[in-house]
């Protein structure tokens, strides 16, 4: 059995924006040059549903009321370049960048994001930078009026194993094995907060002198502290409400115990916590007549990615993991991904070779 739906949309965006650059002042280390900016933007969201959807006459399917959502933000920035030293022994060059970007929405009111770069040249072909910044993120439009859905998706309910009966506190009764699909609620809210984070960073730069050859090695580490990350997972609130006997207005039983209802609309988790490892090496060599060859590996290594649901959840480690997105999840987080190629040039002619690795992953 089957019909047609169909939803006609318009995503929009109208923006504005102005950037100036200045040169302070001349010093014998550098120039302090400072820039400004001025940015305003306007989203715009709007959905509208024909009759099957609008009116709930799909048994189980993606029933949708009409969206309709805006906001304007206005935004200002400051970015100053200062040398503190230069011209020395250990210190070729010396400088901070100093940068804060103040926002307002009309959804979410002021935010100020600051941000602090040092720069460091020990020699010319060595460099160091490390920096620190907070970051914001307004939950999207869809993300805030977006419909409810219904689906039955795939679930694992740990109060059809014998042995959790009784031992887990949301497993009064046994429910029934052979069941695996449970109607689950998804969609947007209105409450939700904007996710907000902190961020570091520190990385090498070398350039080793050769002859007729261009060499560069960098490797850089990063960490990325997120509160409040928009997040839904069906799977992770059926286990919490067994286990720990939370989420009880989100999870229903009926009175045999069995699974009746997951409600899975977006919510703001606890924190998320991901850091991890860039590398990168290229080498160009010319061969007069013969061209040019170029060789080159870039590869990111994530060395965690910890979600926390919320503070009184344990913090779940998911690099190396494939949680499917139409269920919630996060899609694939591979441990390594690696990208090597080898190209050739010759006048008009170019040869390339490349290879692409992504590590395994374990689906959950």
């Amino acid at each position: 059995v089957g019909t047609d739906a169909r939803i006609e949309g318009t995503s929009r965006m109208l923006g504005l924006t102005i950037d100036l650059d200045w040169l302070v002042k001349q010093t014998g280390h550098g120039d302090v040059e400072l820039s400004t900016g001025f940015e305003y933007r306007r989203d715009e969201l709007r959905t509208s549903p024909d009759e099957v959807l609008s009116n709930n006459l799909l048994l189980g399917g993606g029933n949708r009321r009409a969206i309709k959502g805006s906001r304007d933000i206005i935004e200002a920035y400051a970015e100053a370049l200062i040398p503190l030293a230069g011209n020395r022994r250990f210190v070729e060059r010396l400088d901070v960048q100093l940068a804060a970007r103040v926002s307002r929405y009309s959804d979410f009111g002021y935010q100020v994001n600051p941000r602090v770069v040092l720069h460091w040249m020990p020699a010319k072909n060595l460099s160091w930078r490390a920096s620190g910044a907070r970051g914001f993120r307004a939950p999207t439009l869809l993300q805030l009026y977006a419909s409810s859905l219904q689906s039955f998706e795939q679930l694992n309910d740990p109060c059809t194993v014998a042995a959790n009966v009784g031992f887990f506190l949301g497993c009064e009764q046994p429910s029934d094995p052979s069941l695996t699909q449970y109607l689950t609620i998804t969609g947007g809210d209105s409450s939700l907060d904007p996710e907000r984070s902190s961020t570091f960073s520190t990385g090498l730069v070398w350039r080793p002198e050769w002859p007729q050859t261009r060499l560069l090695f960098s490797v850089d580490w990063y960490y990325i502290d997120s509160e409040d990350v928009v997040e839904s997972s069906a799977q992770f609130i059926v286990d919490q409400n067994a286990r720990l006997g939370r989420f009880e207005n989100r999870v229903m039983r009926n009175d045999d115990g069995n699974l009746e209802r997951v409600l899975a609309t977006l919510q703001n988790i606890g924190r998320r916590k991901v850091s991890g490892l860039d590398f990168a090496a290229r080498m160009e060599r010319d061969f007069d007549e013969a061209g040019r060859l170029i060789f080159a590996v870039n590869a990111t290594h994530i060395t965690r990615f910890q979600d926390q649901f919320d503070p009184s959840s344990p913090s779940i480690d998911k690099a190396g993991t494939f949680t499917d997105e139409a269920a919630g999840g996060l899609g694939a987080l591979p441990d390594w991904k690696v990208n090597t190629g080898i190209s050739w040039q010759h006048q008009h002619w170019q040869g390339h070779y490349n290879i692409y690795h992504v590590s395994s992953l374990s689906e959950e």
